[in-house]
């Protein structure tokens, strides 16, 4: 009897002191912190890519993909908190979102960054340990409470959020900073462009840009999907940006060169009447790193080559911001993928440093400080 009561006891007491750590946390919802990386405010779902007013234009598979979470951003500050938590609700199961060439933490997961000394650095991420849509996950414990702490929290890559809760403290300050004025980078284009296969959110080559420059990216990478369609122009023109990258050769393999061209010569053109003073940049699809690949294979993609390079022959001379990325100079070697096509981190951090080099002229141009 003496033992039960014990044991009773200890259960009690463990449920008391649980609780009571529970009722010492301040629970907020992200949508009241600054959120970055939609392009709308509004006649859009939380965390998404896309706006309603595009469901019955673009394809059901866009529509689908653009309810991924990629490149979205929670911006808060905080002080008087040592502990970071958060509680996120999936749009589909984890279970249900197989991928074996990304970890759980990049497809259903959350990253975390902090600012010191005015440049982004790694901090936490949040582990999806649930099978299910609810998540809940301790992203730190053991920051200085005397502190105050500038915090962007990345979301999932390829799962989406429909609810997002950010846990402090109790009695915590928490600030939230105005949204960025600077007008962001686009980018369009493909699953490497959406973040496969990136090891977590943050690790993803346009986040890296993002931060580099202090400046707001809008992530329309959309896995397999990347097809250059006329409708993106519109799509992208929505939006006032710094540049516009177009990167979807990866999925253009059931194409022609001829294909390719004309609806780069389309896109293109269309977008620059929308948004006639901002720079296009298009990009070739990175080498296909396999000592098997190069006799079949990569002659389709030397010919979509053919056909983008064509396009940028053409649009050059009657535009006078086109630019040209040529994929060799994306990926330096053969440990640059996972798979021989999708992007290691240290392939995404190849694929960044190649184009930190255009941003930085091209902003440098436009006389942006970063």
């Amino acid at each position: 009897m003496k033992k039960r009561a014990l044991l009773y006891f200890l259960i009690f007491t463990f449920s008391v002191f649980t609780n009571a750590q529970k009722s010492n946390i301040s629970w907020i919802d992200a949508r009241k912190l600054c959120v970055e990386g939609m392009g709308w405010s509004e006649g859009i779902e939380d965390f998404t890519r896309l706006p309603g007013k595009y469901k019955s234009i673009v394809r059901d598979e866009i529509w689908d993909l653009s309810r991924n979470s990629t490149g979205i951003t929670i911006h808060f500050k905080v002080s008087g908190t040592k502990r970071i938590k958060a509680k996120w609700t999936l749009r589909m199961n984890r279970k249900d979102r197989p991928m074996h060439h990304m970890t759980e933490i990049g497809i259903s997961g959350l990253d975390l960054y902090v600012k010191k000394n005015d440049k982004w650095v790694w901090m936490a991420v949040g582990k999806p340990t649930s099978p299910y849509k609810k998540q809940a996950f301790s992203l730190i414990s053991n920051l200085n409470a005397s502190e105050s702490y500038e915090l962007m929290l990345y979301l999932p890559l390829y799962n989406g959020v429909s609810k997002m809760m950010i846990g402090v403290d109790k009695g915590a300050s928490l600030i939230v900073p105005p949204a960025s004025k600077k007008k962001p980078l686009v980018f369009y284009g493909t699953s490497i462009v959406q973040g496969c296969s990136a090891s977590r959110p943050g690790m993803v080559f346009t986040s890296m840009l993002s931060r580099e420059f202090d400046i707001p990216v809008i992530n329309f990478g959309f896995s397999a999907n990347g097809r250059i369609e006329e409708y993106f122009a519109d799509v992208m023109g929505d939006i006032e940006a710094k540049a516009y990258f177009i990167d979807c050769l990866p999925n253009m393999k059931s194409f022609e060169e001829n294909d390719v061209k004309e609806r780069t010569l389309i896109l293109v053109r269309k977008l620059k009447s929308l948004q006639p003073k901002t720079p296009i940049i298009l990009v070739e699809n990175a080498p296909r790193w396999s000592y098997f690949y190069y006799d079949v294979n990569q002659k389709i993609f030397i010919s979509l080559r053919k056909g983008l390079k064509g396009a940028y022959n053409e649009l050059k001379k009657e535009f006078s911001d086109i630019q040209y990325i040529e994929g060799n100079q994306l990926f330096a070697n053969s440990e640059s993928t996972v798979d021989g096509v999708h992007p290691t981190d240290l392939g995404m951090y190849y694929y960044y440093e190649t184009l930190k080099r255009i941003t930085e002229n091209l902003l440098q141009r436009q006389h942006y400080k970063p």
